[in-house]
């Protein structure tokens, strides 16, 4: 086993170390060499090489069918998990970058890279690269690299047998089993087990071993499936891992199609544009975030963030109901105390306590924990909290929790929200598309007269531009085709059927120029338009 382990470390050394040198071109930062090689060695040490594994093959799978996969919980805020391929934030602190020169500087702010203003490089003068979400490496891996992780995302419902098929192909000595989870549904509220992800078995275990058996159970459709404490499946040698259905990222993954964009390629600047009201306006938000959202008007990517983590929030002094949940964090914000040291994600806390030689780490990680689990709420805990020895303004906010969000999930849901809400506003540029702009713009793309393109003219050089017309008012505008046949005063509506019909044909791999050729056009219509 461990030679086997030793195998997957390189492999996973050569896909981190590659994507290290694409994010730092002009030569690695000490800093982040040096957090990747602790990374690389608590995870050699730990429990998870396999899973890390496991996502980097899910990772692959969901790049090459061009499906979202998004994380949840804290794993996001490994530096691994983003060099692994499919990570959306650098877990490192904000920090300017120089590509041409390598120049590196942190800023000690807390904040994100994505909020940091345009800056050019001190030593070469040229523009230079803001990046960094602030995760610290403790609170994936713990003090001594061997906190519990959990491997769990959420999906597009595509993507589950693409995942199982994935698994089934790497692991073809060791059972595959669906990993099941209660649900309850109609108005009765009835037990259901649904699909939730996957569990991969040892090698040479199977359903019917005994000390599999007490895990076992039924999906709807008679196949099996396993349900029990992760913890205690875990050290019988299974990996387990989670695939959660989000409709968020089904309408992102379907947008994402129709207008032929890669959202994971939406940059800083863009990020920058898109503010809290477009992500308000476009986004089914739960009740909470809405309310945090109107009420704050977060200014910044980090303060959506934060209000998006605290919305998720547990309070000791508030109510649990959903209608509740957006006043009590309201409350909480406008007293003084909060004003004073506010809290909003887990990790709040070790950044208030750490100093900048790390010399209070142990200390601020064991108040992070102690924060996570509620302990500054719970009298029977305040006597142990005490010997953190913290601020007092700290205290009293820490002790308004019973439970925190953790910072990486709720970057990794607002950059899931931003992107939908890109998507969106792109969507909506279409209803601003009309006949008049897309004959005009492949009209002057083939250099004819738009009257002659739309004439009954018969001469050959019009018929592809036809041809694209008719394609793009159907691709763009969804067009009828009567409307279509209209615009070119024909009656026949199969000629512009076989017309779109012709130019889909020439999206086909084999025809790169071509498609590249429709693909600009497509841009500078939509470019005619309101773009985000």
């Amino acid at each position: 086993m461990k030679d086997i382990n030793q195998d997957k470390i390189l492999m996973i050394r050569e896909v981190c170390e590659k994507k290290l040198a694409e994010t730092y071109p002009a030569g690695i930062p000490a800093e982040v060499r040096d957090r990747y090689e602790k990374e690389i060695s608590a995870l050699a040490e730990s429990n998870y090489v396999e899973h890390f594994n496991v996502y980097r093959l899910l990772a692959r799978s969901a790049a090459a069918k061009g499906v979202p996969l998004y994380g949840r919980g804290t794993l996001m805020g490994s530096l691994l998990y983003f060099l692994l391929g499919h990570g959306r934030f650098n877990p490192m602190p904000a920090h300017y970058y120089c590509p041409h020169c390598g120049h590196y500087e942190f800023v000690p702010s807390h904040g994100y890279g994505v909020d940091l203003p345009e800056k050019t490089c001190p030593e070469c003068g040229r523009k230079i690269w803001a990046d960094g979400y602030g995760i610290p490496k403790e609170s994936v891996w713990g003090i001594d690299g061997k906190k519990t992780i959990a491997f769990d995302f959420n999906i597009v419902k595509d993507f589950r047998p693409i995942v199982e098929r994935a698994l089934r192909e790497a692991y073809p000595n060791r059972e595959i089993v669906v990993k099941g989870g209660f649900t309850y549904r109609g108005d009765d509220e009835e037990e259901h087990i649904e699909p939730v992800g996957f569990i991969i078995l040892p090698q040479g275990m199977t359903v019917k071993d005994k000390s599999v058996m007490e895990y076992l159970h039924g999906l709807e459709n008679g196949e099996a499936c396993l349900i029990g404490n992760p913890n205690k499946m875990e050290k019988l040698g299974m990996i387990s891992i989670s695939l959660i259905d989000h409709e968020g990222l089904d309408q992102l993954y379907k947008l994402s199609w129709k207008h032929k964009v890669d959202p994971d390629l939406l940059g800083v600047q863009a990020l920058k544009k898109i503010g809290w009201r477009d992500v308000y306006d476009c986004v089914d938000l739960s009740e909470a975030t809405e309310r945090l959202f109107m009420e704050c008007k977060p200014q910044s990517f980090r303060e959506m963030v934060n209000l998006e983590a605290l919305s998720h929030a547990t309070l000791a002094d508030g109510e649990v109901d959903d209608v509740e949940i957006p006043d009590a964090c309201v409350e909480l914000m406008r007293s003084d105390e909060f004003k004073r040291c506010p809290l909003y994600a887990r990790e709040d806390v070790f950044d208030y306590l750490m100093d900048p030689d790390g010399e209070e780490c142990e200390r601020a990680y064991d108040a992070m924990e102690a924060f996570r689990k509620g302990w500054f709420s719970k009298p029977k805990k305040i006597e142990e909290c005490t010997e953190f020895l913290l601020p007092t303004d700290l205290e009293r906010t820490a002790s308004h929790f019973r439970y925190v969000f953790p910072r990486a999930h709720a970057i990794e849901y607002m950059l899931m929200y931003t992107r939908l809400a890109w998507v969106k506003m792109l969507d909506k540029t279409t209803d601003d598309v009309t006949t008049d702009i897309i004959a005009s713009v492949v009209s002057d793309y083939f250099e004819l007269d738009k009257e002659d393109v739309l004439s009954a003219k018969r001469s050959p050089e019009y018929v592809l531009p036809r041809q694209v017309i008719m394609y793009f008012c159907k691709e763009i505008m969804d067009a009828s085709y009567e409307d279509i046949a209209s615009l070119f005063d024909k009656q026949y509506q199969d000629e512009i059927l076989e017309g779109c019909s012709i130019i889909e044909a020439f999206m086909a791999p084999g025809e790169k120029n071509l498609y590249k050729e429709l693909e600009f056009m497509e841009r500078r219509i939509l470019g005619k338009c309101k773009r985000p």
